[in-house]
């Protein structure tokens, strides 16, 4: 029972680290060795809370995978996500990113709240 609990637990918490709504603590990341500040970093978080220093950082070699451009570790990882998906007989479908069709298509004064 109570390992079905911390699993649930685990989950919720993913949910909402992943949903932007809270984000781990400095020392509890920095015990991990992961970097969440640094724009350079693969562990970033980026949400309203937290934003992006220098809000103009792109990274360097970004390869374009079915129109977008994604760092080279996501593209592969894009690449064996979909090839394995097609060997099961399921279609992947990209979706353009939501963040950046909600700049486009908002006023300022909405998407910077």
């Amino acid at each position: 029972m109570l390992k079905g609990i911390s699993r649930m637990t685990g989950a919720v918490a993913g949910l909402v680290l992943s949903l932007g709504m809270i984000a781990p603590s400095v020392a509890a990341v920095a015990a991990a060795g992961y970097d969440i500040r640094s724009a350079s970093s693969l562990q970033v978080v980026v949400n309203k809370h937290r934003q992006l220093n220098p809000a103009t950082y792109v990274p360097a070699q970004l390869v374009r995978v079915q129109g977008e451009r994604l760092r080279a570790e996501a593209a592969d990882a894009y690449k064996q996500l979909t090839r394995a998906a097609k060997a099961a007989g399921v279609n992947i479908i990209p979706i353009p990113s939501a963040v950046t069709g909600l700049s486009a298509s908002r006023p300022a004064s909405i998407t910077a709240t």
